[in-house]
């Protein structure tokens, strides 16, 4: 009897034993908890049910965001773990503080402003340049340094910190401050790539060598040498839904640019854990067909990647600086020659190898071979994807070029493919960017294929006007109105000289060593090429005049005559 009831006792003495050292039924396998996931005014979704490796992705209503975005399941334990105590909320989306002018009275005054409130403005007497800034002065010397900072909890995108150049121009480019949850517009991405791409394509076309003694002679490739690598996210942070929508885009862009006169070649790269190609530089260099290689994309399903979908940018960009190195063995005059435009789809998530910047870098110094000028031969650009984009990460994998703009922030990609099937066109465009009347660091090409640097102080040159033969009005603003730019003269240095004949040659301005047209030579003081010399600079009394594309009364004429032929954009 004693013996059967110690044998009992020992039977449930080991029963007790197992029963609490065996796991949970949510922790087998690796399985995460299903416990503490809600959220407060919203819903979640699992990429993979509760088996490791599966996102849980927090959703909110229009005007709300989760506090807590995502977790990740690992080995059995969501990341970042959920709490017992705290649960996450569905919070409203505020927007920045607007109070950024002296002066001025904000009604209603709030500590925050949430999406579709409204304020007005009241005792409002102020200058343009009554920003809240007190420590900005009014003038910078060459050299001087200013470092920006957004407001918490802003995200800086740009330059954080800009110098004073030689030739009164800040490096890099004017940041912007971003918050949580908002996005760009589909049409402002559109204008804002498309201008930027549309000038890279046209400077690929543009060569420029020293030939003495005619001076700087100006080539036209064709076509012009551009490579431009697409990089698409796959991994299981991206909804599959938004993936297929950016092949769609990336489909649309590929098109459109494939018809531009610099024709480009082609990378795409959809990567996750692992990178796949769908096609190379080269492959698409020795003649593959376009639609082969849409259709190739079209068909990318995440079958493809062996269920390895975890975030892996920066062997992305390494695979990028793989195929660079492969076109700079083959030829190092063409790589040096060609343009490189990296055009990165993704939501910024963890990477499993380390931070991509690091290899970004490797790229900016491959392309550049320790020659700052050489930084317009290298375009990257992010396009962020999803509600949850990480902006806090994206500094140091675009380009910071002034005027420009490298990274967007999408919600709507389906408005931005249709975006670009219409803005993307390169037929009869005429891009009028808002270009002032800067007399300093502006290049004219004439009829003779080289620049010429204008640099002169406008008033002194319209009173030169009169010095010119057969002039009889004395008041030289009837001969050189707003619509003429003017050049020449000895002051701070010479020009070089137009010709007899040249008059209907393109006027430049060289912006960051990308010529944007924005006149036509119209006439000149006197001329000095005589007995066949073509490469002459200009004296004290040499002028020329240049019709200005850009002012009111030449837009207006151009608009009444060609209107219909070509497309106008409207001046910012």
């Amino acid at each position: 009897m004693n013996g059967m009831m110690r044998e009992q006792q020992l039977c449930c003495l080991i029963l007790a034993v197992v029963t609490a050292g065996a796991p949970s039924v949510s922790t087998e396998h690796g399985l995460c908890p299903n416990e503490h996931l809600n959220i407060n005014g919203g819903s979640f979704v699992l990429s993979k049910g509760f088996s490791h490796g599966s996102r849980l992705k927090y959703t909110c209503p229009d005007g709300y965001y989760p506090s807590v975005p995502s977790r990740l399941c690992q080995n059995g334990l969501w990341n970042p773990h959920p709490s017992s105590k705290l649960t996450p909320d569905c919070k409203k989306v505020t927007c920045p503080n607007p109070h950024v002018l002296k002066n001025v009275t904000m009604f209603p005054n709030q500590d925050k402003y949430y999406i579709n409130d409204t304020i007005s403005v009241k005792n409002c007497s102020f200058s343009q340049d009554e920003f809240i800034f007190p420590e900005v002065r009014e003038r910078f010397n060459i050299g001087d340094k200013v470092t920006y900072s957004c407001d918490r909890p802003l995200t800086l995108i740009g330059s954080k910190v800009r110098e004073c150049l030689d030739g009164g121009q800040w490096s890099g480019r004017e940041p912007e401050c971003y918050a949580d949850f908002t996005y760009d517009t589909a049409d402002e991405t559109a204008d804002a790539f498309s201008s930027s791409l549309k000038t890279t394509l046209a400077l690929a076309q543009l060569k420029v060598e020293q030939d003495e003694p005619m001076g700087k002679k100006l080539f036209f490739n064709n076509p012009g040498k551009v490579d431009i690598y697409i990089a698409l996210d796959a991994s299981d942070s991206i909804e599959w839904a938004d993936f297929q929508r950016v092949k769609d885009v990336v489909k649309t862009l590929i098109e459109k640019i494939s018809h531009y006169e610099a024709s480009p070649n082609f990378e795409i790269l959809i990567f996750a854990t692992d990178v796949t190609r769908i096609v190379s530089i080269r492959d698409f260099r020795s003649g593959v067909r376009l639609d082969r290689v849409l259709n190739d994309l079209d068909s990318f399903t995440r079958r493809n990647m062996d269920m390895k979908t975890e975030g892996n940018m920066a062997k992305a960009y390494q695979t990028i600086l793989e195929s660079m190195t492969i076109k700079m063995a083959d030829s190092k005059t063409t790589f040096l020659e060609t343009q490189q435009v990296i055009v990165m789809f993704t939501d910024g998530e963890p990477n499993i190898e380390g931070d991509p910047k690091q290899k970004v870098k490797q790229i900016r110094e491959f392309v550049l071979r320790n020659d700052p000028g050489r930084d317009q031969k290298l375009d990257l650009y992010v396009f962020g994807l999803g509600e949850n984009i990480k902006t806090v990460d994206v500094n140091g994998l675009i380009s910071e070029k002034d005027g420009e703009r490298h990274f967007f922030s999408l919600r709507d990609l389906v408005k931005l493919q249709m975006a670009f099937d219409s803005k993307l066109d390169d037929s009869n465009t005429v891009e009028l960017c808002g270009i002032q009347e800067a007399y300093d660091n502006l290049n004219r090409r004439r009829a003779y294929p080289w620049l010429a640097e204008i640099r002169t102080t406008r008033d002194a040159c319209v009173r030169d006007a009169l010095k010119g033969y057969g002039i009889t009005v004395t008041n030289p603003y009837e001969l050189v109105t707003k619509n003429f730019l003017c050049s020449g003269g000895t002051y701070p240095k010479a020009d070089d000289a137009s010709c007899n004949g040249e008059a209907g040659g393109a006027t430049y301005v060289n912006r960051k060593n990308r010529l944007i047209q924005v006149g036509l030579l119209s006439w000149g003081v006197k001329n000095l090429c005589r007995g066949g010399m073509l490469d002459v600079k200009s004296d004290e009394d040499s002028r020329e005049y240049h019709t200005n594309l850009f002012s009111a009364g030449i837009q207006s004429f151009l608009r009444e005559h060609l209107d219909g032929s070509l497309n106008f954009l409207e001046m910012h």
